[in-house]
């Protein structure tokens, strides 16, 4: 008996120190971190979004107004934590009742994440109203949260400047794309003490969230809007696959509108079939073409410029010039005789451009084009953007100087030959396009875009002398029809052939533009209007011209620009 009980009363003294080492562990080595644990048990986080960045344009002639082309629309998504869900039957009653589905259909979708704790949101789209209402019932287990939507008030209106925001808020395309960074807004985290239920009953720390910046475009809506229907109007008249316009501001270069046709509904980004994703590009700065007779007046510019021809020069020209075994043609294969240099323009005839690009030569030619910015990027802020192709100078043969003095074997973009005429309509000085003016952040701090000269192309007496001759092709030439009564408009004409990716030239199509800018001797405005394979008319006098004087006119009454002549 002594012996059970001497291994009894140690075997209750081992287990007690056994037990007491225990509780020695638990409640003082381990007492910090069970402290910790059954705190953060009644600690949650919660992410802050803050809104995203809003875009601008003018509203006013004055510059006096703005109107937001990209807001956010706030909503809520109602959405079920099935864990915590007591009574399905009574939340799909009372739910029902309304986000607008059936009892059945909400306990349908419930029942395949029944054991989880996440399961799709029941209903998107929410109005506060109904959002409110759902919190009111505290029904557990049911999260409410705010969503921001991206909205475009004005739907197609500068679809492919503005770009659009896709499901997973990232921006795409034009300022949204390439100023995504600026519009988003940064991420606040709230933490802080939750009841039994998980609501939030105090905070302990938070982080505040900020909103994105905001971005303000040189674009004036109603004049966007005009051009645009004045577009879609040629397109559909002259039965053109597509165009496009832009209009920039002579003096700073700032865009004022920019357009293009066919285009889609920014709201409805995903309707787009994958086949048409190419309606999301903008046309304006990355397609290119070759631009035909448009180009001569930089061609002839840099002529005079260089001295290689006097003001006073004249020729007697046929209807054909070859060069290296090819024939060029004038474009109505008519013989113009003598001419002046103005008369070269105004008949925008080929043979004597060729003529004009001998005497220039080469090197000159080449460095000419080069100052203007062809082959080159404008530097633009709302890329990607197109570089066009002006072939290497060590390439260049005695054919392809003649072909690019007309236009051909040169590939530009329409913002590249709007720059052009913008250079001459400015002395001289090649300025660079701009469409954002400024941004503003969150916290007010302000990033201006001024007005950038790239360099000088030619003196101010050649662009006057240029000038004078584009008055006479509106007045005398090719370029009638793109006239304004009581003003002097300055522009020039373009039919261009569509190169065969075989080579060669598609046969009865082609491309027709009007490059101007009016009123002439005192510039505001510069236009480039461009028409793709238009079908009933046989020239860009009887196509683009006319739709650069519709638009010319409403911009100098719009402006209230006063009459010159």
């Amino acid at each position: 008996m002594k012996g059970r009980c001497y291994f009894i009363f140690t075997s209750i003294i081992l287990w007690g120190l056994a037990l007491l080492g225990v509780l020695f562990f638990y409640s003082v080595v381990k007492h910090q971190e069970y402290v910790k644990a059954a705190e953060e048990q009644h600690i949650a986080k919660k992410i802050i979004k803050g809104k995203r960045g809003q875009i601008y344009v003018y509203d006013s002639p004055e510059k006096e107004s703005l109107f937001a082309v990209a807001i956010n629309s706030e909503s809520f998504r109602v959405s079920l934590v099935p864990k915590n869900v007591r009574d399905i039957d009574k939340v799909a009653e009372e739910l029902s009742k309304i986000i607008g589905l059936s009892k059945e259909e909400i306990k349908t979708r419930y029942t395949p994440y029944k054991d989880n704790f996440y399961m799709p949101p029941l209903k998107k789209g929410l109005s506060y109203e109904q959002a409110e209402a759902i919190e009111k019932l505290k029904l557990v287990g049911v999260l409410i949260e705010r969503e921001d939507k991206r909205l475009y008030p004005e739907k197609s209106l500068l679809a492919q400047t503005i770009g659009f925001v896709d499901y997973e808020g990232n921006g795409q395309y034009g300022i949204e794309g390439v100023f995504d960074s600026y519009l988003k807004p940064s991420i606040g985290i709230a933490i802080g003490r939750k009841d039994l239920l998980g609501n939030f009953v105090n905070i302990l720390n938070s982080e505040k969230a900020k909103n994105g910046a905001d971005i303000y475009l040189t674009i004036d809506r109603n004049v966007q809007f005009v051009v645009e229907e004045k577009l879609k109007k040629a397109i559909e008249t002259y039965k053109a696959d597509a165009g496009e316009v832009i209009v920039l501001e002579a003096k700073t270069g700032n865009i004022l509108a920019m357009a293009q046709w066919p285009t889609f509904d920014l709201n409805e980004f995903n309707k787009v079939p994958v086949e048409n994703h190419d309606l999301f590009l903008n046309k304006v700065i990355q397609a290119t073409w070759e631009p035909g007779s448009v180009l001569k007046p930089i061609v002839m510019a840099a002529a005079l410029d260089s001295g290689a021809v006097p003001d006073n020069y004249e020729n007697t020209y046929g209807n054909v010039v070859v060069v290296q075994g090819h024939e060029i043609h004038t474009a109505t294969n008519k013989a113009y005789g003598r001419e002046t240099l103005s008369q070269i323009l105004e008949n925008s005839d080929n043979v004597a451009m060729v003529d004009i690009s001998s005497k220039l030569g080469t090197e000159k030619m080449y460095e000419y084009l080069k100052n203007f910015n062809f082959g080159e990027k404008l530097g633009i802020e709302i890329g990607p953007e197109a570089s066009g192709k002006l072939l290497e100078k060590k390439k260049w043969r005695d054919i392809n100087r003649a072909t690019i003095s007309f236009g051909q074997g040169i590939s530009v973009t329409p913002l590249q030959i709007a720059s052009a005429y913008l250079a001459i309509a400015n002395g001289g000085r090649l300025i660079q396009p701009k469409v954002v003016e400024k941004i503003v952040f969150s916290d007010g701090r302000e990033e201006v875009f001024p007005t950038k000269e790239i360099r000088r192309v030619i003196s101010e007496e050649t662009a006057k002398k240029i000038t004078n001759m584009l008055i006479s092709v509106v007045e005398r030439g090719h370029g009638k029809k793109a006239a304004v009564p009581g003003y002097q408009v300055a522009g020039k004409t373009g039919t261009a052939q569509i190169p065969l990716p075989s080579g060669g030239y598609e046969e009865n199509t082609h491309i027709g533009s009007f490059a101007g800018f009016l009123p002439a001797n005192n510039p505001c405005f510069v236009i480039l209007v461009k028409l793709d394979r238009p079908k009933t008319v046989e020239f860009a006098e009887s196509s683009a011209a006319p739709t650069f004087s519709e638009i010319a006119s409403f911009l100098l009454t719009y402006y209230k620009v006063p009459a010159t002549k």
